[in-house]
């Protein structure tokens, strides 16, 4: 038994396990096939769409499609990031809602000198109230800490950072 913060702090992926089991069932209870709840979740924080920043080749996460999704290994491999591949600005981006106090995943924007492409609005949606946020924030910020797994990372000049660390493959 240890609380939610304690399992980001300590990167937990037996902790990541469980919850990825009460989605299921909550899934299950609902009608609607497993994984349904997580890929909605990887929808919300933007993984499943593109990020509108008419980059030629911007791809959407690869994830294992729902019609092969197993009930045990991919709900409980994908939720400690297994199974899934983002791009480094997919996973910056998917951070957003836990850095604005409004838990909004933001439009993205790619500064250039110029451009051909026209530009697509991609709609902002919110992803996190703003007490979750706090609390996510506030539990990431022990990441980089003495208790951490993300100790090394701490600011020699006094920062205030937060972050995650884990084991993707």
């Amino acid at each position: 038994n240890v609380t939610w913060e304690t399992a980001l702090v300590k990167s937990l992926n037996t902790a990541m396990a469980m919850v990825a089991l009460r989605m299921a069932d909550r899934d299950r209870n609902q009608g609607e096939p497993v994984g349904t709840g997580m890929r909605e979740m990887f929808r919300a924080f933007g993984f499943l769409n593109e990020n509108g920043i008419n980059m030629p080749g911007e791809q959407t996460a690869m994830l294992t499609p729902l019609s092969a999704w197993t009930p045990l290994y991919s709900q409980l491999s994908v939720s400690f990031g297994q199974e899934i591949g983002v791009t480094p600005l997919q996973l910056a981006r998917s951070y957003c809602p836990i850095a604005r106090n409004d838990g909004r995943l933001p439009t993205m924007r790619i500064v250039r000198p110029s451009s051909e492409l026209p530009t697509r609005i991609v709609p902002t949606a919110g992803v996190l109230a703003h007490a979750d946020v706090m609390a996510t924030r506030k539990a990431l910020e022990t990441v980089i800490s003495p208790a951490g797994t993300g100790r090394h990372a701490i600011s020699e000049k006094g920062y205030r950072l937060w972050g995650k660390s884990g084991t993707p493959q």
